[in-house]
């Protein structure tokens, strides 16, 4: 239900533009008409007009970067529309005055000049919103690892068990070394300041 709303919405707004753009382009071709245009370049004018307001309001809608300049010839391309539509009304019949024909005649190229940079704008936009985004993988630094000196630590393990009352052999094999070093550790640890000292004055 909310969709078909949203559709009904939608269809609205566009047939009121219609009807917009239809009223405006009778004036807008009377005007181009009495500035000295042709008949079919007549029909071009107003096409001109309201068409690079049609393309600014897209640009609006569409662009993420630059989208002052659509705004800004969006208010343009209105303001030249709404002009024409009430001189078109306000100037007695006939020709147009020189001044008002030469304004006419300038809108054309005004706007060849402006809506490139559009088109580019948009082009760029289009591109911009297709290419795939790259992503850097995040960089993690392996944290530090703590240096454990193995061998002080079995060290530590074989005197614990000696002193629990196993054999050389027996803690050798527990531990993963060999007899002599069992030996030289619990050696190491029965030799102690007070002892070397005794030993000395003796």
């Amino acid at each position: 239900m909310t969709k078909r709303v949203h559709d009904t919405d939608a269809y609205l707004t566009i047939a009121i533009a219609a009807l917009a753009f239809g009223l405006s382009y009778t004036k807008l071709v009377d005007l181009a008409v009495r500035a000295g245009y042709g008949p079919y370049a007549a029909h071009l004018w107003p096409l001109i007009v309201d068409g690079i307001s049609v393309v600014a309001t897209r640009g609006v809608l569409r662009l993420t970067t630059g989208r002052q300049q659509a705004w800004a010839l969006l208010g343009a391309g209105t303001t030249v529309s709404v002009i024409a539509a009430g001189t078109s009304s306000l100037l007695p019949p006939g020709p147009l005055p020189p001044v008002a024909a030469a304004l006419v005649s300038i809108v054309p190229p005004l706007c060849l000049l402006v809506a490139p940079h559009l088109a580019v704008l948009l082009a760029r936009d289009t591109r911009m919103r297709t290419e795939p985004v790259v992503v850097e993988p995040a960089v993690v630094e392996p944290e530090p690892v703590e240096h454990v000196d193995h061998h002080v630590d079995r060290r530590a393990r074989a005197l614990q068990l000696l002193d629990t009352g196993l054999s050389l052999r027996a803690v050798a094999r527990q531990i993963g070394v060999s007899d002599t070093s069992v030996r030289k550790w619990r050696d190491a640890v029965a030799v102690t300041p007070e002892t070397e000292d005794a030993t000395i004055r003796a």
